[in-house]
């Protein structure tokens, strides 16, 4: 016999408790793969950002600026940041793909578990009664997506200061230069249609739910 939605009882042969069961651990080792992914994306981002940091840094300390070494620096601030967006774009389907195992063990327990109210707050984080541990703003997930975000906002501003640096000092030639700039134009529709599709997604599921 199992818990329904709406608090009245079913009842359960064992073969359906036991595909349940094989949902419910299917579930839990997508859960882990994913949170573990979400962490190799970050450590591979982190290190690339930061040996590209460390090496144009030395590059730039041991010489004067040349137009060369103006135009390498900014195609590789594009690259990295479009290795930034693909990133953070995947990092955003686990976070959804987390959230939707959440809610197939969440109501799994739902339906095995009697009393599954008295069990929940201690199962399930999400209904914990410390608003810091259960809320998502400060969870991992979100924390991800905003050191993402951040890190391609300073990369177009850090981009968009260099070429008006140029600009004014004239460093640049007149090609170079509209080279440079459709690449920041590049980097700002990128940006833009990104946002444009998550907001997309998030009226689309707010919608649902009503």
């Amino acid at each position: 016999m199992s818990k329904a939605q709406d608090g009245s009882y079913i009842y359960m042969d064992k073969s359906e408790i036991d595909l349940l069961l094989a949902e419910f651990r299917e579930a839990w080792a997508h859960y882990r793969h994913m949170e573990v992914s979400r962490g190799q994306y970050l450590g591979y981002f982190f290190t690339v950002t930061l040996a590209s940091l460390g090496y144009f840094i030395n590059v730039l300390n041991s010489r004067a600026p040349t137009r060369s070494l103006i135009m390498g620096v900014c195609l590789y601030a594009v690259v990295l940041y479009a290795l930034d967006t693909l990133i953070f774009t995947s990092v955003k389907k686990l976070g959804i793909n987390l959230r939707h195992y959440e809610d197939v063990i969440y109501h799994i327990r739902i339906i095995i578990l009697k009393d599954s109210i008295r069990y929940e707050p201690l199962l399930n984080i999400r209904k914990n009664s410390n608003h810091l541990r259960s809320s998502r703003i400060f969870g991992l997930q979100t924390t991800a997506e905003w050191i993402l975000k951040g890190a391609g906002i300073l990369l177009v501003a850090g981009y968009l200061s260099v070429l008006w640096w140029a600009t004014r000092a004239s460093v640049l030639a007149d090609w170079n230069w509209w080279i440079l700039f459709a690449a920041g134009v590049s980097m700002l529709a990128l940006e833009a249609y990104v946002d444009v599709k998550l907001l997309r997604e998030k009226t689309v599921k707010s919608l649902t739910r009503v």
